[in-house]
């Protein structure tokens, strides 16, 4: 193994993380991965320092010491046996100690340099030529500390230790004030060096940043100087085995075990040595660990309540979960966020480890505090993600549940852009109407993230469409599996196609599967919007009656006797005999009477009722918007609520009589109220493209007129300066309105006549600016308006189909809305799902319809032709149709070979035959 492979970091004593991609898997089966490999690399990467590997312990670790950072080496794997030829593990131990001792090295001689000390003294006591007689000048107090620890550091003889003891070198120095040479000495493993310490009455027990020599021996996975400090009776503490698990001595955890030290201790994070072990994937700690005790196997740490079984899972150690798993760990625990194992392993991408967990009970859609499931984490990253996807899914993982944000998978698989995750969720039936809680519908989300997805709608569009044309079948027999349209039942049936309406997949509502289901939800549906615009009509109809009684024709106050000076006078048309006609009833041919005001209080009082009932209607519709804006941006729910609110404007209660501001009121309320009850008309698809021509027109004469708006003022003005003394132009805003008239082709020549009498020079002028009228506005503008409406017919007549399609998704979902959204009793919604669904009792339907058979009449023939096209080219991409058709064709030839070999047979001996008869005659 190289040296780029086993990468080293400086970190936390308790929380060190292992970048040894060999040993994350643990095992032959990682140890033979190839270290070059996208998936190691990205292995490496994960567990870099602040990556996404982290393990369990993670923020509630204390900070690096100076003891750690100068000493502590990486963790290492399994030590090579020593009777053997050295293998990768035994190189890799090599390597990581070379690592150490060169950094060491590099300290003790910056050390060196800092007091100013000379470094030709460290060359000569490696060498073994120091003679400190020999050195001029002679060695000074700090040169002699540093040259003692560095002759610890390299094994000298006790020679040369007694020679730099004699010149008074410290032995309790502290190196960089946190590391003694009997540190030094146990880590690296020199035993002859400590001994000697040792005689020389040093402390064993002297803790330098919390830890001891013997810390710093199994750091070093130095076994003998190990052996020799408990030996001496030194004092041995709890957190003495984790930092052999930490450094993965695990000759040293062998044998710290077996002198009785204690596998269940804690550390200060709560971290037992098996939660340590998982957490770095040592898979031999964890086995000698579980062999001595498996008593706190589920032990939770402090901050994050996390068992060893999820710190292995979290960083993706297969080997180590499945030790544990088969010791008797709990795939049911969670930690502080209700996360089980599985989670984290979804989460680490280890597929590996989540087969295992699945094989073994874990709960496949177990919900952690956010209410997200493992597959939710597995579509957190874009890296092997598929894999995982794929294997959650294969278990029974439900693609639809929502957190609590109402994220569901397929919705963060589309923010990540994994496009191959999203394909495989809406193959496997993911809602693409799903939305979040601010209303985001996983469709807009994958418009947006991963739109080569669209495709993969279509084609499971396609895959519910299939044929049942059996041999034993009598007829070809069309399955159309509604089942991908109907997952969403509290948002409706249509709620799907109304989402791709809604993200601009218009086209997609084309296909059969939605025109099929759409034609039946319409059969269904209709009789409540015809029930609704009945309804509308008669309401209608109350209120222009009223309005043309009670307000028109002053009937109301009349029958009372009331008399309304004002009204007489600004009425100068109508004069009393003309009022009295108008408001008289004709009960029989012969006689007539006045309207009484009791008809039409009654008249009212019916329309309050209706009124009642509509506004209801409308106030259980809100819950169909997401706000107050959106509902108010709706230019239908405007006009609807003026409408209902002319009915109490215009009543007589308020003086028991009718007043002149009323009747402008009532006037634009009956323009709005038959206005709207057109559009109510015009959503019907029988009416729909006629209703849709009027509204572009109505929207290109809009631009038009606003594009040549600065021309119509030009000519109003000029119109009024050349016929001030005409009734139409002697006020700009009326000669506005005269002009719009005159563009239709209603051209006044009188103003002409009129103004002959005029001095010459207006009279030019007059001719002149009329002629340019005509030619500019009456003939070019109007002819472009014509050209302009003629072309938008023309396109809307192509897209003919489409738009009806488009205008039934969006009337059944505004029926679905009102009927099943509301907070209506649940008896009466009850009534509604019996009569408006398409499927009442269950969201499951199949439907088979014989498309050949000319009785057949549940569907137009138009859509089971397009269907059965779908069906047979589905069968006939398919490859299991495409070898049994290879297979019938094969059987069909070796069948026609075994008739010509038997006609052959047949031949012979009629040839035989004759020849015996021959021969006997």
């Amino acid at each position: 193994m190289t040296g780029r492979h086993h990468l080293e970091v400086a970190v936390p004593l308790d929380r060190t993380i292992s970048l040894n991609v060999h040993n994350r898997h643990g095992g032959a089966a990682a140890a033979s991965r190839s270290p070059s490999s996208l998936k190691d690399r990205w292995y490496s990467f994960r567990h870099r320092p602040g990556g996404g590997g982290g393990g369990g312990g993670g923020g509630d670790q204390r900070r690096r010491s100076n003891v750690e950072e100068f000493l502590f080496m990486e963790s290492l794997p399994d030590a090579p046996d020593a009777d053997g030829p050295p293998s990768a593990a035994g190189q890799e131990i090599e390597l990581s100690i070379t690592i150490r001792k060169d950094t060491i090295r590099r300290d003790l001689m910056d050390s060196m340099r800092t007091c100013n000390g000379r470094l030709q003294l460290m060359e000569l006591v490696e060498l073994d030529e120091f003679d400190p007689g020999g050195v001029q000048p002679p060695p000074n107090q700090s040169e002699l500390d540093r040259l003692f620890c560095w002759a610890v550091y390299i094994g000298a003889q006790a020679e040369c230790l007694d020679a730099l003891h004699e010149c008074g070198a410290n032995l309790h120095y502290s190196h960089c004030g946190n590391i003694t040479a009997v540190h030094l000495a146990a880590f690296m493993g020199n035993a002859e060096a400590l001994r000697w310490l040792i005689k020389k009455k040093c402390d064993i027990d002297t803790i330098q940043s919390g830890y001891t020599p013997l810390h710093s021996a199994v750091m070093g996975n130095a076994l003998e100087t190990t052996k020799i400090l408990i030996d001496q009776r030194c004092k041995v503490t709890d957190t003495v085995l984790h930092c052999a698990v930490q450094a993965n001595s695990v000759e040293c955890v062998k044998y710290l075990l077996n002198i009785g030290i204690d596998p269940n201790s804690l550390d200060t994070n709560g971290n037992t040595p098996l939660h340590l072990a998982a957490d770095k994937g040592y898979t031999e700690c964890l086995k000698l660990l579980l062999a001595k005790s498996n008593k706190t196997i589920n032990l939770k740490s402090k901050s994050r309540q996390s068992t060893a079984l999820h710190m292995a899972a979290e960083n993706g150690y297969t080997e180590c979960v499945q030790i544990l798993l088969h010791s008797g760990s709990s795939h049911t625990a969670v930690n502080n966020k209700n996360q089980t194992a599985l989670h984290l392993a979804a989460k680490a991408q280890c597929a590996e480890s989540v087969v295992i967990l699945l094989e073994l009970g874990a709960e496949v859609n177990a919900i952690d505090i956010d209410k997200r499931t493992a597959l939710h984490s597995a579509v957190c990253k874009a890296f092997l993600s598929f894999h995982v996807v794929e294997v959650l899914v294969k278990w029974g993982a439900n693609v639809n549940i929502k957190d609590r944000y109402g994220y569901a998978p397929l919705h963060i698989a589309a923010l990540n852009e994994l496009s191959q995750c999203v394909d495989f969720l809406i193959i496997k039936g993911a809602d693409i109407s799903s939305r979040t809680i601010g209303g985001m519908s996983a469709l807009s989300i994958i418009n947006r993230k991963t739109p080569t997805s669209i495709n993969t709608i279509k084609k499971k569009f396609d895959q519910a469409i299939t044929l049942n044309d059996q041999a034993s079948a009598k007829e070809v027999e069309l399955i159309m599996d509604f089942r991908y349209l109907l997952q969403n039942p509290s948002q409706g049936e249509i709620i799907l196609l109304h989402t791709l309406e809604e993200c601009g997949q218009k086209s997609m509502l084309e296909h059969p599967l939605c025109k099929a289901f759409l034609y039946l939800k319409w059969q269904k549906i209709r009789r409540f919007y015809f029930v609704r615009l009945v309804f509308d009509a008669i309401f209608v109809l109350l209120l222009t009656s009223y309005v043309m009684t009670a307000l028109a024709h002053d009937c109301y106050n009349k029958s009372k006797n009331i008399t309304d000076h004002q009204k007489i006078t600004d009425n100068q048309v109508l004069n009393e005999s003309e009022t009295q006609n108008a408001c008289r009833l004709n009960v029989n041919m012969l006689d007539s009477q006045l309207i009484s005001h009791i008809i039409i209080e009654f008249v009212w009082y019916i329309l309050l009722v209706f009124t009642i009932i509509i506004i209801i209607r409308k106030l259980i519709g809100t819950t169909g918007f997401t706000s107050v804006k959106q509902y108010f941006l709706n230019i239908t729910n405007i006009v609807e609520w003026f409408v209902v609110a002319s009915v109490f404007l215009t009543s007589f209660v308020y003086g028991n009589k009718t007043y002149d501001w009323q009747n402008p009121i009532g006037a634009f309320a009956v323009l709005f109220g038959w206005s709207n009850l057109m559009v109510m008309i015009g959503q019907l698809p029988i009416f729909g493209t006629y209703i849709a021509m009027f509204t572009k027109v109505q929207k290109e004469f809009a631009k038009l007129l606003l594009a040549y708006s600065c021309l119509l003022i030009g000519f109003t003005i000029s119109f009024c300066t050349l016929f001030p003394t005409s009734n139409d132009f002697n006020n700009p805003l009326i000669g506005i309105a005269k002009v719009l008239v005159m563009m239709t082709g209603e051209l006044d020549i009188d103003l002409l006549l009129n103004s002959e009498e005029s001095p010459i020079i207006f009279n030019i002028s007059a001719y002149i600016t009329f002629i340019l009228f005509i030619v500019f506005v009456t003939v070019v503008l109007m002819n472009l308006l014509v050209g302009i409406a003629v072309h938008d017919i023309q396109g809307l007549h192509k897209t003919a189909d489409l738009s009806k399609l488009v205008r039934q998704t969006q009337l059944i979902h505004s029926q679905e809305q009102a009927l099943f959204q509301g907070c209506l009793p649940r008896r009466v919604i009850n009534f509604f799902n019996w009569s408006a669904r398409v499927t009442p009792s269950a969201y499951r339907v199949v439907l088979y319809v014989k498309p050949l058979n000319p009785t057949e009449k549940r569907l137009p023939k138009y859509i089971m032709e397009d269907a059965l096209n779908i069906a047979r080219q589905q069968r006939l991409n398919t490859v299991d149709y495409k070898q049994a058709m290879l297979e019938n064709k094969m059987e069909n030839k070796a069948l026609v070979e075994e008739i010509k070999h038997l006609k052959e047979i047949v031949q012979n001996q009629q040839d035989l035959l004759l020849q015996l008869i021959n021969k006997s005659s």
